[in-house]
């Protein structure tokens, strides 16, 4: 996992294999940046990662039920880009 931040963007960008387990090891870093930076909208990139059926579902669910700012998640195969790398 990598963590991009600037002022108004944070992008987690999601490598290796994401489970419907082990997605809940996002949950902690996502809250994490929301405390650090409440205005800051949250880009979860799961472009590079390999997904579990169901996880990034699993990741969502929890997403929306969170309160905060702005959370997008991109899906594996997802080609779209919200900043340098």
């Amino acid at each position: 996992m990598r963590i991009a931040l600037d002022a108004s963007h944070a992008e987690i960008i999601v490598t290796g294999r994401m489970t419907t387990h082990n997605q809940q090891g996002l949950h902690p870093v996502i809250d994490r940046v929301r405390t650090l930076a409440p205005a800051t909208t949250v880009t979860v990139d799961l472009t590079e990662a390999h997904v579990e059926a169901g996880a990034a579902q699993r990741l969502r669910q929890r997403i929306d039920r969170g309160t905060g700012g702005a959370v997008h998640v991109l899906p594996p195969g997802e080609t779209i880009r919200t900043g340098p790398r």
